[in-house]
């Protein structure tokens, strides 16, 4: 999220019901201790950066079947009186409902509050470092979202923070990951993301593109896949058929070979008797 802008705090603290009607005015706020701030647009490369990564949530997601949901700038309430603004996040699907439902009875827009679960959040840095890598991760981690993620484009580095101590509010495990190297989203079933790929500004439909050929691609190798299945198992049903045949003719022959077998005894024993009737007549005529 790009750097807050100074406001003259209110009287006294904003409640979030107060926020959520103060936020509706022209700008772009987070409340900070009941203290309302507006926070610049983000730049060109953060809106590539963060659209393009909306497009990756969405696909590990559907690919997975996971009844969550990816959103972009979503207000969470990290403390009482505290509402902040992540560039993504990923929330459960009924919970995302609830909200609908609400906004549908009310036509007020509300936030993820504390009960609510968030399973991630993503803060693309762009010019509030000191804000996406100390009090926001401070404040994600004491609030259990299981993993906060930063991509920082400047750096070329990519931040996983996993394992919140919500006493403490920091996460015990954080790893960085540079170009060349790949990281997973824990929330998403270890799903794999390539570091570069992350932090390369790309238009959405350029990503879309790329997605669609991907998946053309693992379709055309899955017909083919098919293809050589189905030729393998023709050659494997033409090859039974011949050995059914070779079985066939063996037996075949193997009756053949019994019958002259039986012939030839047939035709010996018949030898044999007409030898022994002329010996007999042979010896009547002497």
């Amino acid at each position: 999220m790009s750097s807050p802008s100074t406001v003259t705090p209110p009287a006294t603290p904003m409640t979030i019901e107060e926020f959520l009607v103060y936020a509706e005015r022209d700008g772009f706020f987070e409340l900070v201790r009941g203290v309302p701030v507006e926070v610049a647009p983000p730049g060109f490369k953060h809106q590539l950066i963060e659209q393009a990564l909306l497009v990756y949530l969405m696909r590990a997601i559907a690919e997975r079947n996971l009844p969550y949901i990816a959103l972009l700038e979503t207000g969470v309430q990290t403390e009482p009186l505290t509402v902040r603004v992540p560039d993504l996040l990923v929330c459960r699907e009924q919970t995302a409902e609830s909200k609908l439902a609400a906004y549908r009875a009310t036509q007020q827009d509300d936030v993820l509050r504390l009960n609510d679960d968030v399973l991630l959040a993503i803060e693309v840095a762009s010019k509030n470092w000191r804000q996406d890598y100390g009090v926001k991760r401070q404040e994600y981690a004491r609030r259990g979202i299981g993993e906060y993620v930063i991509v920082d484009e400047k750096r070329k580095q990519v931040i996983v923070n996993r394992d919140p101590d919500v006493e403490q509010g920091r996460y015990r495990e954080e790893k960085v990951y540079v170009p060349g190297t790949v990281f997973e989203l824990a929330a998403l079933e270890r799903y794999p993301l390539e570091t570069a790929v992350v932090l390369t500004p790309i238009w959405t439909s350029e990503v879309i593109r790329q997605e669609i050929a991907r998946l053309e691609a693992e379709q055309q190798a899955r017909l083919e896949a098919e293809a050589r299945a189905k030729e393998a198992e023709a050659q494997a049903a033409a090859e039974q058929q011949a050995r059914l045949e070779a079985e066939a003719r063996a037996k075949e022959a193997e009756a053949r070979a019994a019958a002259e077998q039986q012939a030839r005894a047939a035709l010996l024993d018949e030898l044999a008797r007409l030898r022994a009737r002329l010996g007999q007549q042979t010896d009547d005529a002497s």
